[in-house]
Protein backbone atom coordinates (compact mmCIF):
# COMPACT_ATOMS: atom_id res chain seq x y z
CA UNK A 1 0.00 0.00 0.00
CA UNK A 2 1.38 3.53 -0.79
CA UNK A 3 2.93 5.33 2.00
CA UNK A 4 -0.15 8.62 0.76
CA UNK A 5 -2.30 5.96 1.31
CA UNK A 6 -1.20 4.94 4.97
CA UNK A 7 -1.30 8.23 5.55
CA UNK A 8 -5.07 9.00 4.48
CA UNK A 9 -6.05 5.59 6.03
CA UNK A 10 -4.53 6.37 9.33
CA UNK A 11 -5.96 10.32 10.10
CA UNK A 12 -9.37 9.85 8.33
CA UNK A 13 -11.39 9.62 11.57
CA UNK A 14 -9.55 12.91 12.49
CA UNK A 15 -10.59 14.70 9.44
CA UNK A 16 -14.26 13.38 9.09
CA UNK A 17 -14.42 14.98 12.97
CA UNK A 18 -12.74 18.40 12.45
CA UNK A 19 -14.32 18.64 9.12
CA UNK A 20 -18.15 17.22 10.00
CA UNK A 21 -17.41 20.01 13.00
CA UNK A 22 -16.87 23.12 10.99
CA UNK A 23 -19.64 22.80 8.49
CA UNK A 24 -22.32 21.48 11.35
CA UNK A 25 -20.81 24.60 12.99
CA UNK A 26 -21.25 27.13 10.03
CA UNK A 27 -24.78 25.09 9.40
CA UNK A 28 -25.89 25.65 12.87
CA UNK A 29 -25.34 29.22 12.94
CA UNK A 30 -26.99 30.00 8.98
CA UNK A 31 -30.13 28.09 10.26
CA UNK A 32 -30.51 30.31 13.41
CA UNK A 33 -30.39 33.37 11.55
CA UNK A 34 -32.57 31.99 8.38
CA UNK A 35 -36.00 30.61 9.20
CA UNK A 36 -35.31 27.50 6.94
CA UNK A 37 -36.94 24.46 8.27
CA UNK A 38 -34.95 23.06 5.92
CA UNK A 39 -31.63 24.07 6.60
CA UNK A 40 -32.26 23.77 10.08
CA UNK A 41 -33.03 19.96 9.54
CA UNK A 42 -29.79 19.52 7.28
CA UNK A 43 -27.91 21.37 10.21
CA UNK A 44 -29.03 18.83 12.71
CA UNK A 45 -28.09 16.13 10.49
CA UNK A 46 -24.50 17.08 10.33
CA UNK A 47 -24.23 17.86 13.86
CA UNK A 48 -25.84 13.72 13.89
CA UNK A 49 -22.55 13.51 12.17
CA UNK A 50 -19.84 15.61 14.69
CA UNK A 51 -20.83 13.08 17.47
CA UNK A 52 -21.11 9.94 15.26
CA UNK A 53 -17.26 10.83 13.46
CA UNK A 54 -16.23 10.91 17.37
CA UNK A 55 -17.25 7.81 18.53
CA UNK A 56 -16.00 6.45 15.04
CA UNK A 57 -12.61 7.90 16.49
CA UNK A 58 -12.47 5.74 19.32
CA UNK A 59 -14.11 2.70 17.54
CA UNK A 60 -11.90 2.48 15.00
CA UNK A 61 -8.73 2.81 17.24
CA UNK A 62 -10.14 0.38 19.75
CA UNK A 63 -10.95 -2.40 17.01
CA UNK A 64 -7.34 -2.08 15.76
CA UNK A 65 -6.01 -3.02 19.06
CA UNK A 66 -3.96 -6.24 19.69
CA UNK A 67 -5.70 -9.76 19.89
CA UNK A 68 -5.49 -10.30 23.83
CA UNK A 69 -6.64 -13.35 25.99
CA UNK A 70 -10.42 -12.92 26.32
CA UNK A 71 -10.23 -11.64 22.40
CA UNK A 72 -8.13 -14.31 20.48
CA UNK A 73 -9.15 -13.07 17.54
CA UNK A 74 -8.73 -9.36 18.13
CA UNK A 75 -11.67 -6.97 18.09
CA UNK A 76 -12.39 -6.34 14.73
CA UNK A 77 -16.56 -6.41 15.43
CA UNK A 78 -16.38 -3.41 17.71
CA UNK A 79 -16.64 -1.31 14.15
CA UNK A 80 -19.33 -3.48 13.31
CA UNK A 81 -21.09 -2.05 16.37
CA UNK A 82 -19.73 1.48 15.41
CA UNK A 83 -21.74 1.13 12.44
CA UNK A 84 -24.42 -0.21 14.05
CA UNK A 85 -25.40 2.71 16.60
CA UNK A 86 -24.44 4.93 13.62
CA UNK A 87 -27.41 3.34 11.54
CA UNK A 88 -29.68 3.76 14.38
CA UNK A 89 -28.29 7.21 15.07
CA UNK A 90 -29.13 8.17 11.51
CA UNK A 91 -32.64 6.45 11.13
CA UNK A 92 -33.48 8.33 14.64
CA UNK A 93 -32.77 11.89 13.13
CA UNK A 94 -34.41 10.79 9.63
CA UNK A 95 -37.75 10.44 11.56
CA UNK A 96 -37.40 12.62 13.50
CA UNK A 97 -36.98 15.21 10.78
CA UNK A 98 -39.76 13.95 8.66
CA UNK A 99 -42.21 13.94 11.27
CA UNK A 100 -41.55 17.56 12.66
CA UNK A 101 -41.70 19.02 9.75
CA UNK A 102 -45.02 17.34 8.03
CA UNK A 103 -46.53 18.42 11.25
CA UNK A 104 -45.48 22.19 10.42
CA UNK A 105 -47.19 21.62 6.84
CA UNK A 106 -50.15 20.50 8.85
CA UNK A 107 -50.10 23.44 11.32
CA UNK A 108 -49.54 26.02 8.11
CA UNK A 109 -46.32 26.98 10.07
CA UNK A 110 -44.62 28.41 6.91
CA UNK A 111 -41.90 30.63 6.57
CA UNK A 112 -39.99 32.00 3.85
CA UNK A 113 -36.18 31.72 4.73
CA UNK A 114 -33.66 34.72 4.11
CA UNK A 115 -31.12 35.05 1.77
CA UNK A 116 -28.17 33.78 3.81
CA UNK A 117 -29.76 30.08 3.63
CA UNK A 118 -28.42 29.89 0.01
CA UNK A 119 -24.71 30.29 0.12
CA UNK A 120 -24.87 28.15 3.51
CA UNK A 121 -26.58 24.87 1.07
CA UNK A 122 -24.09 25.41 -1.34
CA UNK A 123 -20.90 25.10 1.28
CA UNK A 124 -22.84 22.26 2.54
CA UNK A 125 -22.69 20.51 -0.49
CA UNK A 126 -19.30 21.75 -1.33
CA UNK A 127 -17.75 19.82 1.94
CA UNK A 128 -19.68 17.02 2.46
CA UNK A 129 -18.68 15.94 -1.25
CA UNK A 130 -14.93 16.16 -0.43
CA UNK A 131 -15.02 14.51 2.80
CA UNK A 132 -17.21 11.78 0.92
CA UNK A 133 -14.60 11.33 -1.77
CA UNK A 134 -11.71 11.56 1.36
CA UNK A 135 -13.70 8.91 3.38
CA UNK A 136 -14.39 6.39 0.79
CA UNK A 137 -11.04 6.26 -0.54
CA UNK A 138 -9.65 6.01 2.68
CA UNK A 139 -12.21 3.23 3.74
CA UNK A 140 -11.89 1.14 1.08
CA UNK A 141 -8.60 0.86 0.40
CA UNK A 142 -8.16 0.68 4.51
CA UNK A 143 -10.99 -2.24 4.06
CA UNK A 144 -12.93 -0.11 7.39
CA UNK A 145 -16.60 -0.76 7.20
CA UNK A 146 -16.63 2.10 10.27
CA UNK A 147 -15.04 4.98 7.26
CA UNK A 148 -17.16 3.53 4.38
CA UNK A 149 -20.22 4.26 6.60
CA UNK A 150 -18.69 7.43 7.80
CA UNK A 151 -18.80 8.38 3.84
CA UNK A 152 -21.58 7.90 2.89
CA UNK A 153 -22.94 9.46 6.14
CA UNK A 154 -21.39 12.45 4.16
CA UNK A 155 -23.17 11.55 0.73
CA UNK A 156 -26.65 11.56 2.52
CA UNK A 157 -25.23 15.25 3.71
CA UNK A 158 -24.69 16.27 0.04
CA UNK A 159 -28.54 15.25 -0.94
CA UNK A 160 -29.41 16.48 2.33
CA UNK A 161 -28.49 19.94 1.26
CA UNK A 162 -29.33 19.86 -2.25
CA UNK A 163 -33.00 18.90 -0.85
CA UNK A 164 -32.50 21.74 0.92
CA UNK A 165 -31.34 24.29 -1.48
CA UNK A 166 -34.50 23.32 -3.89
CA UNK A 167 -36.83 23.78 -0.80
CA UNK A 168 -35.12 27.17 0.36
CA UNK A 169 -35.36 28.62 -2.96
CA UNK A 170 -38.28 27.29 -3.71
CA UNK A 171 -39.71 28.73 -1.14
CA UNK A 172 -38.11 32.34 -1.64
CA UNK A 173 -39.58 32.43 -4.91
CA UNK A 174 -42.99 32.64 -3.57
CA UNK A 175 -43.46 28.47 -2.85
CA UNK A 176 -43.23 28.39 1.50
CA UNK A 177 -44.46 25.10 1.66
CA UNK A 178 -41.57 23.97 -0.50
CA UNK A 179 -39.58 24.54 2.79
CA UNK A 180 -40.36 21.86 5.08
CA UNK A 181 -40.98 19.68 2.34
CA UNK A 182 -37.46 20.15 1.38
CA UNK A 183 -37.00 18.96 4.76
CA UNK A 184 -39.53 15.96 4.66
CA UNK A 185 -37.21 14.75 1.89
CA UNK A 186 -34.02 14.90 3.43
CA UNK A 187 -35.35 13.19 6.12
CA UNK A 188 -36.27 10.28 3.75
CA UNK A 189 -33.11 10.31 2.46
CA UNK A 190 -31.45 9.79 5.68
CA UNK A 191 -33.61 6.73 6.47
CA UNK A 192 -32.47 5.24 3.24
CA UNK A 193 -28.94 5.39 4.18
CA UNK A 194 -29.73 4.44 7.54
CA UNK A 195 -31.30 1.23 6.24
CA UNK A 196 -27.85 0.56 4.26
CA UNK A 197 -25.55 1.33 7.12
CA UNK A 198 -27.69 -0.63 9.45
CA UNK A 199 -27.89 -3.88 6.74
CA UNK A 200 -24.26 -3.87 6.42
CA UNK A 201 -23.67 -3.52 9.85
CA UNK A 202 -25.44 -6.47 11.18
CA UNK A 203 -24.27 -8.81 8.22
CA UNK A 204 -20.82 -7.93 9.87
CA UNK A 205 -21.37 -8.77 13.16
CA UNK A 206 -23.12 -12.01 12.52
CA UNK A 207 -19.76 -12.71 10.42
CA UNK A 208 -19.82 -13.80 6.30
CA UNK A 209 -17.31 -15.92 4.77
CA UNK A 210 -15.23 -14.84 2.00
CA UNK A 211 -16.91 -15.33 -1.11
CA UNK A 212 -16.64 -18.43 -3.09
CA UNK A 213 -13.79 -16.94 -5.38
CA UNK A 214 -11.24 -16.30 -2.66
CA UNK A 215 -12.12 -19.29 -0.91
CA UNK A 216 -11.26 -21.53 -3.92
CA UNK A 217 -7.86 -19.39 -4.04
CA UNK A 218 -7.29 -20.18 -0.42
CA UNK A 219 -7.61 -23.95 -0.68
CA UNK A 220 -5.51 -23.86 -4.03
CA UNK A 221 -2.59 -22.27 -2.38
CA UNK A 222 -2.87 -24.17 0.82
CA UNK A 223 -2.83 -27.89 -1.82
CA UNK A 224 -0.17 -26.22 -3.43
CA UNK A 225 2.36 -27.78 -0.83
CA UNK A 226 3.46 -30.79 -1.51
CA UNK A 227 3.07 -32.33 2.08
CA UNK A 228 -0.10 -31.31 1.93
CA UNK A 229 -1.92 -34.59 1.84
CA UNK A 230 -5.13 -33.08 2.12
CA UNK A 231 -7.50 -30.19 3.51
CA UNK A 232 -9.80 -31.61 6.46
CA UNK A 233 -11.53 -28.47 6.87
CA UNK A 234 -10.96 -24.69 5.86
CA UNK A 235 -12.96 -21.73 7.95
CA UNK A 236 -12.42 -18.11 6.09
CA UNK A 237 -14.96 -15.08 7.48
CA UNK A 238 -14.50 -11.59 7.87
CA UNK A 239 -14.56 -9.46 10.86
CA UNK A 240 -14.01 -6.02 11.01
CA UNK A 241 -11.12 -5.31 8.48
CA UNK A 242 -9.98 -8.83 9.47
CA UNK A 243 -10.16 -11.90 7.94
CA UNK A 244 -10.09 -14.69 9.99
CA UNK A 245 -8.44 -18.11 8.58
CA UNK A 246 -8.50 -21.28 10.02
CA UNK A 247 -7.34 -24.30 7.96
CA UNK A 248 -6.93 -27.76 9.33
CA UNK A 249 -4.86 -30.17 6.97
CA UNK A 250 -3.66 -33.33 6.38
CA UNK A 251 -0.02 -34.69 6.32
CA UNK A 252 2.41 -37.84 5.87
CA UNK A 253 2.10 -39.05 9.35
CA UNK A 254 5.84 -39.79 9.12
CA UNK A 255 6.34 -35.78 8.76
CA UNK A 256 7.77 -34.64 12.53
CA UNK A 257 6.51 -32.08 14.49
CA UNK A 258 9.35 -29.46 13.65
CA UNK A 259 8.77 -30.36 10.24
CA UNK A 260 4.68 -29.73 10.79
CA UNK A 261 5.74 -26.16 12.49
CA UNK A 262 7.57 -25.62 9.53
CA UNK A 263 4.83 -26.03 6.89
CA UNK A 264 2.64 -24.34 9.13
CA UNK A 265 5.05 -21.29 9.16
CA UNK A 266 4.83 -21.61 4.98
CA UNK A 267 1.47 -21.36 4.59
CA UNK A 268 0.83 -18.74 6.99
CA UNK A 269 2.88 -16.65 5.16
CA UNK A 270 2.10 -17.49 1.78
CA UNK A 271 -1.73 -16.42 2.32
CA UNK A 272 -0.60 -13.22 4.26
CA UNK A 273 1.34 -12.02 1.15
CA UNK A 274 -1.50 -13.12 -1.07
CA UNK A 275 -4.34 -11.08 0.69
CA UNK A 276 -4.64 -7.56 1.52
CA UNK A 277 -6.56 -7.53 4.64
CA UNK A 278 -5.02 -7.85 7.87
CA UNK A 279 -4.94 -11.35 8.63
CA UNK A 280 -6.11 -13.53 12.20
CA UNK A 281 -4.75 -16.89 11.91
CA UNK A 282 -4.76 -19.59 14.06
CA UNK A 283 -2.17 -22.97 13.63
CA UNK A 284 -1.36 -25.91 15.93
CA UNK A 285 -0.26 -29.30 16.03
CA UNK A 286 -1.89 -32.11 17.79
CA UNK A 287 -0.36 -33.15 21.37
CA UNK A 288 2.98 -35.00 20.52
CA UNK A 289 1.05 -38.18 22.72
CA UNK A 290 -1.68 -38.19 20.57
CA UNK A 291 0.36 -37.99 17.44
CA UNK A 292 2.81 -40.34 17.59
CA UNK A 293 -0.41 -42.89 18.80
CA UNK A 294 -1.95 -42.20 15.64
CA UNK A 295 1.12 -42.26 13.64
CA UNK A 296 1.68 -45.82 15.00
CA UNK A 297 -2.14 -46.91 14.16
CA UNK A 298 -1.61 -45.82 11.15
CA UNK A 299 1.85 -47.50 9.91
CA UNK A 300 -0.88 -50.82 11.28
CA UNK A 301 -2.84 -50.05 8.97
CA UNK A 302 -5.48 -48.31 11.11
CA UNK A 303 -7.29 -45.78 10.08
CA UNK A 304 -7.39 -42.22 12.06
CA UNK A 305 -9.08 -39.37 12.57
CA UNK A 306 -7.47 -36.39 15.14
CA UNK A 307 -9.90 -33.69 16.43
CA UNK A 308 -8.73 -31.63 18.40
CA UNK A 309 -12.16 -29.88 19.84
CA UNK A 310 -9.54 -27.00 21.92
CA UNK A 311 -8.18 -25.78 18.53
CA UNK A 312 -11.74 -25.63 16.51
CA UNK A 313 -13.70 -24.05 19.15
CA UNK A 314 -16.28 -27.43 18.60
CA UNK A 315 -19.26 -26.95 20.65
CA UNK A 316 -20.90 -30.53 21.83
CA UNK A 317 -23.09 -30.29 19.39
CA UNK A 318 -21.02 -29.87 16.55
CA UNK A 319 -18.72 -32.30 17.83
CA UNK A 320 -21.36 -35.19 17.77
CA UNK A 321 -22.34 -34.02 14.62
CA UNK A 322 -18.65 -34.92 13.06
CA UNK A 323 -18.66 -38.18 15.05
CA UNK A 324 -21.76 -39.40 14.01
CA UNK A 325 -20.54 -38.58 10.28
CA UNK A 326 -17.58 -40.52 10.65
CA UNK A 327 -18.72 -43.55 12.66
CA UNK A 328 -15.52 -44.73 14.61
CA UNK A 329 -15.33 -47.93 16.12
CA UNK A 330 -13.28 -46.49 18.84
CA UNK A 331 -13.63 -42.71 20.27
CA UNK A 332 -10.24 -41.84 22.09
CA UNK A 333 -10.14 -39.01 24.77
CA UNK A 334 -7.19 -37.55 26.11
CA UNK A 335 -7.65 -36.32 29.76
CA UNK A 336 -5.05 -33.85 32.02
CA UNK A 337 -5.73 -33.25 35.68
CA UNK A 338 -6.65 -29.41 34.92
CA UNK A 339 -9.57 -30.63 32.36
CA UNK A 340 -10.27 -34.42 33.16
CA UNK A 341 -14.06 -33.13 34.27
CA UNK A 342 -14.16 -31.81 30.75
CA UNK A 343 -13.00 -34.84 29.46
CA UNK A 344 -15.46 -36.89 31.75
CA UNK A 345 -18.48 -34.35 30.70
CA UNK A 346 -17.28 -34.87 26.74
CA UNK A 347 -17.16 -38.86 27.38
CA UNK A 348 -20.95 -38.45 28.80
CA UNK A 349 -22.12 -36.82 26.14
CA UNK A 350 -20.81 -38.89 22.92
CA UNK A 351 -21.79 -42.29 24.98
CA UNK A 352 -25.35 -40.62 24.96
CA UNK A 353 -25.45 -40.07 21.09
CA UNK A 354 -23.48 -43.03 20.56
CA UNK A 355 -23.83 -45.55 23.08
CA UNK A 356 -22.41 -48.45 20.77
CA UNK A 357 -19.10 -47.10 20.60
CA UNK A 358 -16.44 -47.90 22.84
CA UNK A 359 -14.84 -45.01 24.64
CA UNK A 360 -10.83 -45.22 25.98
CA UNK A 361 -9.20 -41.88 28.27
CA UNK A 362 -5.75 -41.63 28.20
CA UNK A 363 -3.37 -39.12 29.22
CA UNK A 364 -1.53 -37.70 32.21
CA UNK A 365 -4.60 -38.19 34.40
CA UNK A 366 -5.57 -41.73 33.46
CA UNK A 367 -2.16 -42.86 33.92
CA UNK A 368 -2.22 -41.61 37.88
CA UNK A 369 -5.34 -42.33 38.70
CA UNK A 370 -6.22 -45.28 36.29
CA UNK A 371 -9.17 -46.74 38.82
CA UNK A 372 -10.64 -43.45 40.10
CA UNK A 373 -11.22 -42.33 36.67
CA UNK A 374 -12.29 -45.82 35.34
CA UNK A 375 -15.00 -45.18 38.27
CA UNK A 376 -15.88 -41.65 37.72
CA UNK A 377 -18.36 -42.12 34.84
CA UNK A 378 -19.66 -45.35 33.55
CA UNK A 379 -19.44 -43.53 29.95
CA UNK A 380 -15.85 -44.61 30.15
CA UNK A 381 -14.93 -48.17 28.85
CA UNK A 382 -11.61 -48.41 29.20
CA UNK A 383 -8.67 -46.30 30.51
CA UNK A 384 -5.05 -46.70 28.89
CA UNK A 385 -1.81 -46.27 31.03
CA UNK A 386 1.61 -44.69 30.31
CA UNK A 387 2.50 -44.85 26.13
CA UNK A 388 -0.40 -46.27 24.11
CA UNK A 389 0.83 -46.94 20.87
CA UNK A 390 1.27 -50.74 21.88
CA UNK A 391 -2.02 -50.69 24.11
CA UNK A 392 -4.29 -48.72 21.83
CA UNK A 393 -3.17 -50.98 18.76
CA UNK A 394 -4.20 -54.36 20.90
CA UNK A 395 -7.50 -52.94 22.03
CA UNK A 396 -8.75 -51.47 18.69
CA UNK A 397 -8.04 -55.16 16.99
CA UNK A 398 -9.50 -56.56 19.59
CA UNK A 399 -12.59 -54.30 19.50
CA UNK A 400 -12.71 -54.34 15.90
CA UNK A 401 -12.51 -57.65 15.33
CA UNK A 402 -15.27 -59.07 18.42
CA UNK A 403 -12.26 -60.34 20.99
CA UNK A 404 -12.01 -60.36 24.44
CA UNK A 405 -9.50 -57.80 25.40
Amino acid sequence: MKEKCQWCIKHAETLNFWGNLSISSFLMFCAIFSNSRALFADAIHTCADVILALFLVFSVKYSNAPADKEHPYGHGKLEFISSLICGISIFTVGIIISTTSILAILRGELLIPKLIAVPAVIISIAGNELLFRYLICAGEKGKSPALISAAWENRADVYSSIAAFIGITGAMLGFPIMDPIAAIIIGIIIIRIAISVLRDAIKGIMETSLDSQATATLKNMVAGFEAVKGIDIIHARKAGRKILIEIEILVDPLLTINEGKLLTEKIKTKIEKKFSNPLTTRSSLPPLGIASIAAFLEENGISVKIIDASVLQLTFSKLIQILKKLRPSVIGITAQTQNIHQSIKAANIIKSELSEIPIVLGGPHPTILPRQTLEASSSIDFVVIGEGEITSLELVNAINSNQDF
